[in-house]
């Protein structure tokens, strides 16, 4: 299959679609795959696809991170993310801050969706139409900043993430209640979120928090 196109998802009942509106837009060799993490790694060096599309749902909210790493092992490749459930245009930007180019999103409507794939097979860069407004509108949205937290959020995150309440979070790090919701609100500023679920998904998305924080900062009952 060098050289052509390779679909990573779990949506293997609805591949036959996909690979129709794939192949519409000109591309050729589609293939669905399924392996994760290294076993996508060597997948896709011995195949070397020329065209590189996962699923956004493909490893729930660990896909960015997930696209990321393959984006720093392998820097020339040309990976897509692709939208086929609803995501928020705040949990696209996700894969953004990794550094994924382009990101179609299948809830465009179907010529939309068609568009993107065109663009993206003529070498060019594409981002859903309502994630580009979304990023367009907030002037302050700069890729490096919102990395950028101290120390005290980190923790913050970190134990919220651990499921501790406002006030155990306050008794761990030995401050109020009100300053625990002002880092809490700060990083949801930062990153655009509405709301905890958010927040926690995106600490998960970039990597910030992983497994063994969680098992470091297991709650005592």
């Amino acid at each position: 299959m060098t050289g052509g196109t390779l679909f990573i998802s779990k949506a293997y009942n609805l591949f036959s679609h996909y690979k129709e509106c794939f192949e519409k837009a000109g591309y050729t060799d589609v293939r669905i795959a399924g392996e994760e993490k290294d076993s996508l790694y060597m997948l896709i060096k011995e195949f070397k696809p020329c065209f590189v599309f996962i699923d956004a749902d493909f490893m729930k909210c660990e896909t960015p991170l997930l696209m990321g790493q393959l984006l720093k092992r392998l820097p020339k490749l040309n990976i897509t993310a692709v939208a086929l459930c609803e995501y928020s245009v705040k949990t696209a930007m996700s894969f953004i801050l990794y550094g994924v180019k382009s990101y179609v999103d299948y809830w465009d409507g179907i010529e939309e969706f068609r568009l993107g794939l065109a663009q993206i097979l003529k070498g060019k860069k594409y981002i859903s139409p309502k994630v580009n407004e979304y990023m367009e509108n907030n002037h302050d949205y700069d890729l490096k900043h919102k990395l950028h937290i101290t120390d005290r959020e980190m923790s913050v995150l970190r134990l919220s993430c651990c499921g501790f309440s406002v006030n155990e979070i306050g008794e761990r790090l030995g401050i109020s209640r009100r300053t625990v919701e002002e880092h809490k609100r700060n990083l949801r500023k930062i990153w655009g979120l509405d709301n905890e679920r958010e927040l926690i998904c995106m600490a998960f998305s970039l990597g910030l928090v992983t497994k063994e924080d969680i098992h470091i900062h297991t709650r005592k009952e």
